[in-house]
């Protein structure tokens, strides 16, 4: 059994593909034909690829974000951008847990004379008064992976930010306060 395209779009998820015998990809037919092969493994040297058709396959990332203890960070901006040819340059957030999940990254693309690569891929991350290590970073896309980004520091808890905040509003209210007496005595005079 061979995987054969001939219509215009043929997608494969989440497979392994082995023990096939000529080919495991075999793209030949009308114009437009082609694969995207998602988080599927298979043997890169199996390929026939006609003067019409392309294939293309990509891999998930997922991005782990914690601080020094392994809290997780929710809400850190996770950008991800290809060094190969800048064609992807993408921002996001991590979620409650921590996470940016199920990205979909190209590896490459190629048809029958042209193999275009687009990784590796750049991760920077960025939350307001943390620094992590080996931040930003390039990772290869070649496999589905997640990539984890440890702060240097654990995130200030809420409530030791909450104090400075509250006594600097409490400071500018009594100023304020304080202007608006000296205002309104002025003009009692």
């Amino acid at each position: 059994m061979e995987f054969l395209a001939q219509l215009q779009g043929t997608y494969i998820y989440n497979t392994t593909i082995r023990n096939m015998n000529l080919y495991d990809f075999s793209i030949v037919g009308s114009p437009g034909s082609y694969f995207v092969v998602t988080n599927s493994s298979f043997d890169i040297n199996k390929i026939t690829i006609d003067s019409y058709g392309n294939l293309t396959v990509r891999w998930y990332l997922h991005v782990y974000v914690e601080d020094s203890e392994g809290t997780p960070i929710p809400a850190a901006e996770v950008r991800i951008k290809d060094n190969e040819n800048g064609t992807y340059d993408k921002n996001f957030s991590t979620d409650l847990d921590g996470y940016v999940r199920w990205i979909v990254l190209t590896e490459y693309w190629q048809n029958s004379t042209t193999k275009i690569y687009y990784t590796p891929y750049n991760i920077t991350v960025n939350y307001t008064g943390l620094t992590f290590i080996n931040n930003p970073r390039d990772t290869e896309m070649n496999t589905s992976k997640t990539e984890i980004f440890t702060a240097t520091t654990p995130v200030p808890e809420f409530g030791s930010l909450l104090v400075p905040i509250i006594f600097a509003t409490l400071l500018v209210l009594m100023l304020i306060v304080s202007v608006r007496r000296r205002n309104e005595m002025k003009n009692e005079r």
